[in-house]
């Protein structure tokens, strides 16, 4: 029987999904930029941070804005690097960063519950452990700005504990994020980086916005067709968008 990847769902329409006590807003700005979070082993991640950049630094010049980039080891201090720093640096009033990227491990602990997974970061060659956890505990005290958070990391939406309630997803949103991307599977380092690259590409595309409203679930709908036409790799269906399939990603502020 022949199979035709498009008839699927993923590849058909431009898809969001939400949880339950959870809100989204209807639109997410861009404001002072992208705040950037690693794991320095990762291979293709430095690659695919430049690239990124760069596509933020071309909207700026393009579109006449002034827009930064903060790594993680620029925000911390070498004596505040701790998962409650970065937490606090989450919550402050201060943090305008519509973009919050981590390329990253998401790592889940054989045995153990949902709330035992966490990201696993690095800055200045030392480890910070965001735990799920800990963003569970701070739900509805964590980003004020409600920015769009991309966990480009192995299975980061959790995908293990699918008959519990608690995942990265849901409580990053909880956490105050205003839409979220994560990962069903294991994806390989140097397809997570392209991928991130291309969705970037996309979404931060001066042109684009001048003509239609931009909604990321559009962007992330194309950039799973980019790879499954010009590669023919279906590996974009395992990214999926947590947040009303209509939320507009805005370069105004």
């Amino acid at each position: 029987n022949h199979i035709e990847p498009e008839q699927f769902w993923g590849y058909r329409y431009p898809l969001g999904r939400r949880y339950w006590k959870t809100t989204s807003p209807d639109q997410i700005g861009i404001q002072e930029g992208a705040f950037f979070a690693i794991n320095h082993k990762l291979k293709h991640t430095h690659d695919e941070l430049a690239q990124v950049a760069k596509h933020i630094e071309t909207l700026a010049n393009e579109a006449n804005l002034t827009l930064r980039i903060q790594h993680l080891a620029e925000a911390l201090s070498a004596t505040n690097l701790s998962t409650d720093d970065l937490l606090d640096y989450f919550s402050d009033a201060q943090f305008l960063f519509g973009i919050v990227h981590f390329a990253c491990h998401c790592e889940h602990p054989s045995g153990t519950s949902a709330t035992e997974s966490y990201l696993s970061l690095t800055a200045r060659e030392a480890t910070v452990e965001l735990h799920l956890e800990e963003l569970i505990a701070l739900a509805g005290e964590g980003f004020r700005q409600h920015p769009f958070v991309f966990l480009n990391a192995c299975e980061s939406s959790t995908a293990g504990y699918s008959m519990q309630t608690s995942n990265f997803p849901t409580d990053l949103l909880n956490f105050g994020a205003g839409s979220v991307i994560a990962t069903a599977c294991v994806i390989p380092d140097r397809f997570a980086s392209a991928f991130a690259t291309e969705f970037y590409r996309r979404l931060l595309d001066k042109e684009r916005h001048m003509q239609n409203l931009v909604t990321l679930s559009e962007v992330l709908w194309e950039t799973r067709l980019h790879f499954l036409r010009e590669y023919n790799n279906p590996l974009g269906l395992a990214y999926g968008l947590y947040a009303d399939s209509a939320q507009a990603f805005l370069i105004e502020g």
